[in-house]
C-alpha cells in the first residue's frame, strides 16, 4: 500500500514539478518476476528472493523519450530542427546546456518512476551482503568514473525517520561519515562511488551532485 501511495504521490509531484510521465519500456512483468538476465537483472544473495537492475542513460531515454525536465523541446539535442529553432545552438550538442531540456541522469522521483516502468522499484538493501553485492555490480559498471545511484529510502514523511518506499523501516544502514546531514533539506537516499558506495542523503530533485551524475538501482522480488 505504501508503494501504491508513493506512486500516486509521484504522479501528483509530476504535475506540480512538471516532471514527465515514464513511458512504456521494453520490459515484461514476466521477465521482471523471473529476474531475466537478458533484461539486465542480476540475482541477489542466496535466500533473499531479490534481484537488481541498474538503469543509466539508455534507460532514461526509454522512460522519458522527450528528454525530461519539462523544458523547451526546441533546444533538445534530439530535436532534428534544433539548430534552426533553438535560441542557443550550443544546446543542440551540449547536453548540460542550461537552456536545453535534455537530461540523461535521474532525480529520485524519475528513478522511482523508471524502476516502476520496468516492473520494479528503487532498491532496498537490508543487509551487508545485499549492499556489497550491489556495490560490486556498480563498481564493475563504473570503472574509474565517479557515479551516484538512487536507492529507495527517504525521510520526507518525518525528518530523521528513514523508511523504504514499501513502508518498511530502514534497519540496516551504510552511511558515509557525516551522513545523513540534511543540508538544504536532503530527504532522499543515494550511494556514490566517490564515497566508496557508502550512503548519503541528497535533495530528491538532484541529478548532478558535485559533478557526480545519478542513476537508479532497481529491485524486484522473484515470483
Amino acid at each position: 500500500m505504501m508503494l501504491l501511495a508513493l506512486c500516486l504521490g509521484l504522479a501528483s509531484a509530476n504535475t506540480i514539478h512538471h516532471r514527465p510521465k515514464a513511458a512504456e519500456v521494453n520490459m515484461t512483468a514476466e521477465a521482471a518476476a523471473s529476474c531475466d538476465p537478458d533484461y539486465g537483472w542480476i540475482n541477489g544473495p542466496d535466500g533473499t528472493n531479490k534481484c537488481y537492475m541498474v538503469l543509466k542513460e539508455t534507460a532514461y531515454a526509454q522512460c522519458f523519450p522527450e528528454g525530461g525536465g519539462g523544458g523547451d523541446y526546441t533546444c533538445d539535442p534530439s530535436n532534428p530542427n534544433c539548430y534552426n529553432e533553438c535560441y542557443n545552438t550550443q544546446c543542440c550538442y551540449d547536453y548540460s546546456c542550461g537552456g536545453g531540456s535534455y537530461y540523461t541522469s535521474f532525480n529520485w522521483f524519475e528513478a522511482m518512476q523508471c524502476c516502476v516502468a520496468n516492473h520494479g522499484y528503487l532498491a532496498e538493501p537490508s543487509s551487508q551482503e545485499e549492499h556489497d553485492l550491489i556495490k560490486e555490480r556498480l563498481a564493475m559498471l563504473d570503472g574509474d568514473v565517479h557515479t551516484g545511484y538512487w536507492l529507495g529510502a527517504s525521510d520526507f514523511y518525518a525528518e530523521g525517520e528513514w523508511q523504504w518506499a514499501t513502508g518498511a523501516p530502514v534497519s540496516f544502514t551504510q552511511w558515509h561519515e557525516g551522513e545523513p546531514n540534511d543540508v538544504d533539506n536532503e530527504d532522499c537516499l543515494s550511494m556514490s562511488s566517490q564515497d566508496g558506495y557508502e550512503w548519503q542523503d541528497l535533495g530528491c530533485d538532484t541529478r548532478n551532485h558535485a559533478e557526480v551524475y545519478h542513476y537508479a538501482v532497481c529491485q524486484n522480488n522473484k515470483g
